[in-house]
């Protein structure tokens, strides 16, 4: 009899333990849930009066690049929200630890002052590493060309040196520009083993007189000598545009 009291009070004792636990979770997931909450809506309501009018350009290209840390992107933006400007366009790239980053920034009260302080030696201590910035035109393109059509390229070959080269190569004979780029080498399973391949995608600008399909015959041209598997075709541009077309 004892024992089997003895076992009942135990089971009793779990049972009102995991109603402990699982009380004690919900009122913690609510205590989070309202204080992301609060804090989205104090953001909201600091950035509403410093919104980018219609018509605005970005004035500051902002970059930085080194070894990764957890929040460092979070503590860079913080320092332009608490300067009060915006950030209309951003890229960021990992590879491995190590990361680049560019951001486009609209600063209403100038950019000399957000400059300054960007590049100041109180904000490279805060971030722990050092920050760039270039002044923006303002201009599509700084040198006055105006793309006619925009294209996708993806390239897929066995890794080699050399690859990037000739594509830029290729591009640059059809006054072509690429931006929006990302690549990197991969492991290719078959049949007869593992190999290195190497995948490569971007926008390219193609300037106005120049036959796209010119350019898509001399890629074609290019792959099938180096066994490269290429697509070369309309690019439906996304909500959010690449860095280089803010």
């Amino acid at each position: 009899m004892a024992a089997r009291f003895a076992a009942l009070h135990t089971r009793a004792a779990r049972a009102l333990m995991a109603e402990c636990v699982s009380a004690t979770r919900n009122v913690l997931g609510q205590t989070r849930h309202v204080t992301s909450q609060n804090s989205a809506r104090n953001v909201s309501t600091q950035t509403s009066a410093r919104s980018l009018p219609v018509g605005a350009k970005p004035q500051l290209l902002v970059s930085s690049m080194g070894r990764h840390r957890k929040g460092l992107a979070s503590d860079l933006t913080s320092i332009i929200f608490e300067q009060g400007a915006s950030i209309t366009a951003s890229k960021k790239l990992m590879v491995e630890n190590h990361y680049a980053m560019m951001l486009a920034v609209w600063a209403p009260d100038g950019a000399d002052s957000l400059r300054a302080l960007l590049e100041s030696d109180e904000v490279a201590n805060r971030l722990g590493t050092s920050v760039k910035v270039a002044l923006l035109d303002g201009q599509a393109d700084a040198a006055g060309e105006t793309a006619s059509a925009q294209r996708r390229l993806k390239l897929n070959c066995p890794q080699r040196p050399g690859i990037v080269l000739a594509i830029t190569e290729l591009l640059k004979d059809h006054s072509c520009k690429m931006s929006s780029v990302d690549a990197e080498a991969y492991e290719k399973t078959s049949e007869g083993g593992s190999e290195i391949w190497f995948a490569l995608e971007c926008i390219v600008d193609v300037p106005a007189g120049v036959d796209p399909d010119r350019v898509s015959s001399d890629l074609r041209f290019w792959s099938t000598a180096h066994n490269a598997q290429v697509v070369f075709d309309k690019w439906l541009k996304p909500h959010f545009a690449p860095l280089s077309h803010a």
